[in-house]
C-alpha cells in the first residue's frame, strides 16, 4: 500500500493537503506510477491534450495495425475507451459501499467483441471527450475520505484513488505505444 499526498485546489484560494491511499494489485502498478501530477490534473490535462491528438487522425491511420495480429489504432482508443468506463464504474461502486468482488475482464475478447467497422473518429472523439468530462464531474462531487475507500477488484483490493490513477495512467501507457508503434516521426503530438 501507497500513501500519497496530493495537494487539491480547495475554494479559490487556499490548497487542502490530502493523502491518498494507493492500493492495488502489482500488474496496476506500471499504470498508477506514470502519474506524476495530482490525478485530478492529470485527467484534466488528458482531456485536451488526448482530444487535441484524437482532432489530428484520419480513417487511414485508425485502420493501421503495425503487426500481423495486433490491434488496429481505432481498437487501440476504443479498449482505452472501455477501461476508463470499467474503472469509472468500479470507483463509482467501491465508492458507493459495494463489497462484492468485481471480476477482471478479457481485453482482447473486448476488443473482439466491439465490432468496430461502424465505429467513426467523430463518435470516438464524443465518447472520450463526454465520458471524461462526466467522470472529471463525478471526481468533483466525491469527498475526499472517499478516494481511501478500499473495494475488491479480480480478488484483490483496490483504492478508489487507485481506479482514478489506473485510468489516467492507462492511457499514458497506451499513447506511449501509439506514439511508438503507430505513428510516423512526422505526426505532430
Amino acid at each position: 500500500m501507497i500513501i500519497l499526498r496530493e495537494f487539491i485546489p480547495f475554494f479559490y484560494f487556499q490548497i487542502l493537503m490530502i493523502d491518498m491511499i494507493l492500493k492495488h494489485a502489482p500488474f496496476y502498478n506500471r499504470y498508477v506510477n506514470s502519474v506524476k501530477h495530482p490525478v485530478k490534473d492529470s485527467l484534466n490535462k488528458q482531456l485536451v491534450e488526448i482530444d487535441l491528438f484524437l482532432k489530428q487522425l484520419n480513417n487511414e491511420i485508425l485502420n493501421y495495425s503495425y503487426a500481423e495480429g495486433k490491434w488496429t489504432l481505432k481498437e487501440v482508443l476504443l479498449h482505452c475507451l472501455d477501461v476508463e468506463r470499467i474503472m469509472s464504474v468500479r470507483a463509482l461502486m467501491i465508492s458507493r459501499g459495494e463489497t462484492a468482488n468485481m471480476p477482471g475482464f478479457n481485453e482482447d475478447a473486448y476488443v473482439e467483441n466491439i465490432q468496430s467497422d461502424h465505429i467513426s473518429l467523430t463518435q470516438i472523439q464524443d465518447d472520450f471527450k463526454y465520458q471524461r468530462k462526466s467522470n472529471l464531474n463525478f471526481l468533483a462531487m466525491t469527498p475526499v475520505g472517499v478516494f481511501d475507500v478500499i473495494g475488491k477488484m479480480d480478488s484483490n483490493e483496490v483504492s478508489v484513488a487507485s481506479l482514478w490513477h489506473i485510468v489516467a495512467g492507462h492511457w499514458n501507457h497506451h499513447l506511449s505505444i501509439i506514439k511508438e508503434r503507430y505513428l510516423d516521426e512526422d505526426f505532430i503530438y
